[in-house]
């Protein structure tokens, strides 16, 4: 592993990785890691809304989305039932695991 020897370098290292791995690239890895976990977190009656889950490409962004017919009604309830969040969950996990493993490579390298 090579020595960083000052934040000039560690910038320039931080640039030549972002061009290195496209925004698109970035953003379908994360979309991949909200969806393992949503799938872990969906409530199962059918089975039906668990399968109904994609990932789906928009331009250069990747969404998780699920087609379902009562996924929203299952995520934000209703006036008759309970919401059972499953995605917005996950989307902070996601969001945690990112944060973690920033936090660990500024360890990593002193920062």
């Amino acid at each position: 592993m090579s020595e960083v020897t000052g934040l000039g370098e560690l910038q320039r290292n931080f640039t030549r990785l972002r061009e290195a791995v496209p925004a698109s690239e970035l953003s379908d890895i994360m979309a991949g890691i909200v969806f393992d976990i949503s799938q872990t977190l969906v409530p199962v009656d059918t089975g039906d809304l668990r399968d109904s889950g994609e990932i789906a490409q928009e331009g250069d962004a990747f969404v998780v989305q699920y087609l379902a017919d009562h996924a929203a009604h299952v995520e934000f309830g209703t006036s008759r039932m309970a919401a059972q969040p499953f995605l917005r969950p996950a989307m902070a996990r996601a969001e945690e695991i990112v944060k973690a493993v920033e936090e660990k490579a500024k360890e990593e390298i002193g920062l």
